[in-house]
């Protein structure tokens, strides 16, 4: 499974940073575990930054993992896609970046996704969207 983002979906109902959601019918797990905002000389822009594990308890097959499925929203709907660029600033671990590696049945992968934002961004929730309709969002704050 390559995740991609689903601009087009409705946004799912939110829940708290550090709930756990099931997704694909319980195939999988997802956990926004803490966010925090950080000024980062190296960019341009503002991060907001997430620390999320995701836990593979059904697929058979394995799957692949993808910042791409990521964006943190705005209070107006404004969507922030996941950075596509690292920095040596960024904090470790790295949750899964270019899907290079697969996860079977019974492991996990955590770490941290970083979202580029406008300096002066009011960030309410983290969502993730796939391209088969699995979603979920957490809301900040």
């Amino acid at each position: 499974m390559t995740p991609t983002v689903a601009a087009t979906l409705p946004s799912p109902a939110p829940t708290k940073v550090g709930d756990t959601v099931q997704l694909s019918d319980g195939q999988f797990t997802i956990q926004v575990q803490q966010t925090k905002i950080a000024k980062d000389s190296t960019r341009e822009s503002n991060t907001l930054r997430a620390l999320v594990k995701t836990c593979n308890i059904g697929v058979e097959d394995s799957f692949m993992l993808s910042w791409d499925p990521w964006a943190a929203i705005g209070p107006d709907s404004e969507n922030y896609p996941a950075s596509s660029r690292t920095y040596d600033s960024d904090p470790t671990p790295e949750y899964p970046f270019a899907g290079d590696k697969n996860y079977p049945p019974g492991k996990c992968a955590k770490g941290w996704i970083v979202f580029e934002i406008a300096n002066d961004a009011k960030i309410v929730a983290v969502e993730y969207a796939n391209d088969v309709g699995d979603q979920a969002s957490w809301l900040i704050g």
